[in-house]
């Protein structure tokens, strides 16, 4: 069962929102357009605001079905983590298009949402206090990203969980390195 949920959650990541959008409701090439990044920042550039908030919520709501489906199969919250994980690659690296995806911040911030609403908080706290000292908001946003880990083991103690976390801001740093 654990494998299959693995797997689930992989192929439920590889459903990029963005291309879907681009189809449903405009001309279908937002690989072709911006930053060619099949995401929300860039669907807001390309498209404007609901396409933002379309993709935002629909890329978000892939990490809360990952973790909202391995809490009611009953595995671990560690493992809750690795399919989080598993989503977030497919999102990054999804297998019909030759590997190449988007960067998975949505599906991240979904996963937090629905793994501990505190997260969240304290990613919002640390991005508002980044803006008002002026930061720009891509710093903002990794800084709020990097405080994760620490915040979710100061949170709960499970070292384990905040390991985990801390692989998957590692994994948005590849993701994000890997378009520059």
């Amino acid at each position: 069962m654990a494998m299959i949920y693995v797997l689930s959650c992989y192929i439920v990541g590889t459903l990029l929102t963005a291309e879907w959008v681009s189809r449903l409701l405009y001309d279908g090439k937002i690989r072709e357009r911006g930053s060619r990044n099949p995401g929300a920042r860039n669907m807001g550039r390309v498209y404007g605001k609901t396409a933002f908030i379309l993709t935002l919520l629909g890329d978000a709501s892939k990490g809360i079905v990952a973790i909202s489906v391995g809490r009611l199969l009953g595995l671990s919250e560690e493992f809750i983590i690795v399919g989080l994980l598993s989503a977030m690659t497919g999102h990054i690296a999804p297998f019909y298009r030759k590997f190449k995806g988007g960067e998975a911040v949505a599906t991240f911030i979904g996963g937090i949402t629905a793994f501990n609403p505190m997260l969240l908080v304290v990613f919002l706290s640390v991005c508002a206090v980044a803006l008002l000292v002026r930061a720009s908001a891509t710093v903002a946003g990794w800084l709020g990203f990097i405080i994760i880990p620490l915040a979710s083991y100061l949170l709960t103690k499970e070292l384990t969980t905040a390991v985990l976390l801390g692989g998957a801001v590692l994994l948005l740093v590849i993701a994000a390195q890997r378009d520059k």
